[in-house]
This record gives structure tokens, sequence and C-alpha cells, in this order.
């Protein structure tokens, strides 16, 4: 049986580490499986248009916790990608 998409919020980076400042920054995506194995191993940006959308995005997040896959298995960056426009680009290790 296949899985379906779920929302999650990724942990991208951590800005101050090691500081009294330290601050965990997270990303709110659309996860879903690409691989044979069905482990939620892509993401995608999530576009919110309803109240509906957004509690279903809080009831994922708060059932699955922060995801940290990404994070442990390739590195983010902060791109831009337009006049002061960024977002944030991951590469698998």
């Amino acid at each position: 049986m296949s899985k379906g998409w779920k929302y999650g919020l990724i942990k991208v980076s951590i800005e101050n580490e090691g500081t009294d400042i330290e601050e965990q920054i997270n990303l709110l995506a659309e996860l879903y499986p690409l691989g044979d194995d069905g482990e939620y191993d892509s993401f995608c940006k999530t576009d919110l248009r309803s109240v509906e959308e957004l509690q279903r995005a809080l009831k994922d997040i708060e059932r699955d916790g922060i995801n940290e896959w990404f994070y442990d298995n390739g590195a983010f960056r902060y791109r831009e990608v337009g006049l002061r426009c960024y977002e944030w680009d991951w590469k698998k290790k």
C-alpha cells in the first residue's frame, strides 16, 4: 500500500548554535515518498489556502513532531530565487 503526502515541519538550520540565543529554524512543507520503501524522503513547498488545511497541518505536525530526516541526511542552504526572494534548497548527502 502506497503512502500519500502529509504536512511536516522540517528542521533546516540551527542559528547561533552554542550560544544563549540558539534557535532552531523549521520549514513547513508537504512530505511525500518517492522511493520504493515508502519513507517520506521528498518534500515540496506548501500553500495553505484555508483554515481546514492549516488545522490538518497542525494535526500532522502534532502527531509526527519535527522531521529531522532531511537535516540529518543532507544539507540546506538559503538561496535567492528572485529579487529579495529566498527559499531553502536541500541537497542529499
